[in-house]
């Protein structure tokens, strides 16, 4: 049920965005609409979790995971890194990690890896397994 909604909404907003396109003068514009065509397939539904100095409450709430889960149908989570993690570049190698130059903890100024992970756990656990 919730699917047939969403396509509802996507396609009563393609209809009204082919219409607001169409000029409303003298010209006749036909739209020939075929739902059996696929032009594009949507893989996934996501979201993105901000890094605040401190979490939010609701990121601490087992509801709201579930709710975001299942009841939203979040498959996919984008969540940023933090621009901290490596304080100086050792050797310029993108293929290769001096992981004692990372810095992976929370500090006063800026949540680190670690609450990032937590976020992203909390997403696996409920069946999520994609993460930009």
């Amino acid at each position: 049920m919730k699917n047939i909604k969403k396509l509802s909404v996507a396609l009563s907003f393609l209809l009204f965005a082919l219409l607001s396109a169409c000029s409303m003068e003298n010209e006749t514009n036909n739209i020939t609409l075929d739902p059996s065509q696929k032009y594009q397939e949507i893989d996934g539904f996501g979201t993105c979790m901000i890094t605040f100095t401190t979490w939010p409450e609701a990121y601490h709430d087992p509801a709201f995971w579930d709710t975001i889960v299942h009841d939203l149908g979040v498959s996919l989570m984008r969540i940023p890194m933090p621009e901290h993690m490596e304080r100086t570049n050792d050797n310029d190698d993108p293929e290769v990690f001096n992981w004692q130059n990372f810095y992976t903890g929370d500090n006063v100024n800026r949540s680190g890896f670690d609450s990032g992970m937590q976020l992203l756990q909390e997403l696996k656990s409920r069946g999520v397994n994609r993460f930009l």
